[in-house]
């Protein structure tokens, strides 16, 4: 494996002149330079990013950690996250599928660290397990709280109020609210954004708690929600996920959306329009809040103390699972 004192020996120049073109600093004459560049670039030399991050205190790594890679909500994120960085000359590292494990997320962390990444942008996850972690760092799928770690926030107490909404040009007798596990900011501010709604429009509802986002937990609530519940006409799912779940299940018992019941999903993902009937979801532009963290950590990587949270309106998208505005 060629190495920067191979270059040096074969161009006639020390190592610290090699580093200087590699980092393209000044310093170095023109012809010096191609000349360098020209075996570099004969001898098909990469630098080793590693070694170069551990030598230089900082590299050009940036740490994404996202509870789930088969949701296409995180996938959208990341994308974000993606485009803006490249253009700046990072490349993101990606830890997935932690889920809701607080081990996961730290064996996530530590991994990070010891690819001596220059900041972390993660889905919201519990604090403590920062306290020894020195790099900038922001939050997304975040609820409204206010401390010294800047978050992407969705509007989730208005989301609530708007899968409501959805179903108003025909009004249900009784929904079906599913949600998660309330411990989480996020479901615990959209579905109080719901209960509001469905309150004000006196409409009668029944919860249905569901432990995850993905797909066999959606699954397996799709098939309790049909067997169990029988007395509705709507059903506001947890997201995108358990709503395409949903329409399978209710397609495979012959019920008709939104004939029968309507049924309206979160996050507007991918999923949402590969449903059949395609289906209403309430939308948190997902490569945005990526963007937006990409944006917000690169000016933290700039010397830019900035720890407010920014906030991100979410849409509705009316589709064919429920009746239109």
């Amino acid at each position: 494996m060629t190495t920067i004192r191979d270059i040096a020996k074969l161009t006639g120049v020390s190592v610290a002149t090699v580093s200087r073109v590699l980092n393209n600093e000044s310093g170095v004459g023109d012809k010096t330079r191609v000349r360098v560049k020209k075996v570099i670039e004969d001898l098909n030399y990469v630098p080793n990013q590693v070694a170069r991050s551990l030598y230089q205190q900082k590299s050009n790594l940036i740490g994404v950690i996202i509870p789930d890679l088969k949701n296409s909500f995180y996938a959208d994120v990341v994308t974000g996250v993606e485009h803006y960085f490249a253009k700046k000359g990072y490349h993101i590292l990606l830890s997935f599928n932690t889920g809701s494990s607080f081990e996961k997320y730290k064996e996530s962390l530590t991994a990070l660290n010891q690819n001596n990444v220059s900041g972390i942008i993660s889905s919201a996850f519990n604090i403590s397990t920062l306290s020894k972690f020195k790099a900038p760092l922001v939050f997304f799928n975040s609820g409204t709280i206010n401390d010294n770690i800047p978050r992407i926030i969705s509007n989730n107490f208005h989301g609530g109020q708007l899968s409501v909404q959805a179903l108003l040009t025909k009004k249900p007798k009784h929904v079906i609210l599913q949600h998660g596990p309330l411990d989480l900011a996020t479901t615990r501010e959209r579905f109080e954004g719901a209960l509001t709604e469905l309150t004000e429009k006196h409409i009668e509802f029944e919860i249905q708690v569901v432990p995850d986002f993905d797909f066999i937990t959606a699954k397996a609530s799709a098939r309790q929600l049909f067997d169990r519940l029988t007395t509705f006409d709507a059903v506001i799912a947890a997201n995108d996920i358990h709503a395409m779940e949903i329409s399978k299940e209710a397609g495979k018992r012959n019920i008709k959306i939104p004939e029968q019941f309507q049924l309206v999903g979160y996050d507007g993902s991918i999923f949402s329009e590969l449903s059949y009937p395609v289906i209403t979801t309430v939308d948190q532009h997902a490569e945005k809040i990526g963007r937006l963290a990409a944006e917000h950590l690169y000016s933290l990587l700039s010397g830019n103390v900035d720890t407010n949270n920014v906030l991100i309106d979410v849409a509705l998208h009316q589709a064919d699972s429920t009746y239109s505005l």
